[in-house]
């Protein structure tokens, strides 16, 4: 272990082999934490997905019925 005087530069507190196992240990966690995103993604994707596809296939909305609905809501509405 080596100290030093200058106040800008710490003292080295893990030797080469101590420091190259931390280094290791951190980029496998930015690695796995990669990984996690990317399966996080596709699980979003997937159900984003799964809710266009749902929404696709629901049968088309009636205009009529639906003008119909609107004056009646505007009629209980303005009263």
């Amino acid at each position: 272990m080596t100290t030093t005087t200058h106040t800008n530069v710490p003292p080295r507190l893990l030797d080469e082999h101590d420091w190259r196992v931390y280094l290791e240990g951190y980029r496998a966690g930015i690695d796995r934490g990669r990984e996690l995103e990317r399966e996080d993604l596709a699980t979003f994707q997937r159900e984003a997905m799964r809710v266009v596809h749902g929404l696709a296939s629901r049968p088309a909305r009636d205009a009529a019925r639906d003008a119909e609905i609107a004056a009646e809501r505007e009629r209980r509405w303005s009263r």
